[in-house]
């Protein structure tokens, strides 16, 4: 890899969170400073998921989901007996660096997608919300 002076790394990262059976309450999805907000608490009060970091949601009503892009939310708040959470999240970048060439910096692209959903007693998905994001470098 020296005598192309090109050094490429790749790093894929994966982070999956579980959190079983809570009776948890979604508040409305709300407007805060031009971002849509998303509020999860558990019966004790517990976050379960605050973020403000929504691309689109769907959300499960008469066996049909209702999807929204991020200028469209306005999902109602909603109570869900024996829910489980799942939030995943996934990094990738990939990063080309010249160190021998006489060029410096680096150049590439970093990936991230963030999920959570829902899921009843049942393990029906009820909501699901995600927001992923893309950066190039150089």
């Amino acid at each position: 890899m020296q005598k192309s002076q090109i050094i490429p790394t790749t790093e894929m990262v994966y982070a999956l969170r579980v959190i079983p059976e809570r009776n948890i309450t979604m508040s409305p999805v709300t407007k805060r400073f031009d971002w849509s907000h998303l509020f999860v608490t558990d019966d004790s009060g517990e976050e379960i998921i605050n973020t403000s970091r929504i691309q689109g949601m769907a959300v499960l009503s008469n066996q049909t989901y209702t999807f929204k892009p991020d200028w469209m939310l306005n999902f109602p708040g909603m109570n869900i007996s024996n829910a489980s959470v799942v939030q995943i999240s996934f990094k990738a970048s990939y990063i080309t660096k010249f160190p021998f060439s006489g060029i410096i910096g680096e150049t590439g692209r970093l990936s991230y997608i963030n999920q959570d959903a829902i899921l009843d007693d049942k393990l029906n998905i009820i909501v699901v919300r995600y927001y992923p994001s893309q950066m190039h470098l150089g």
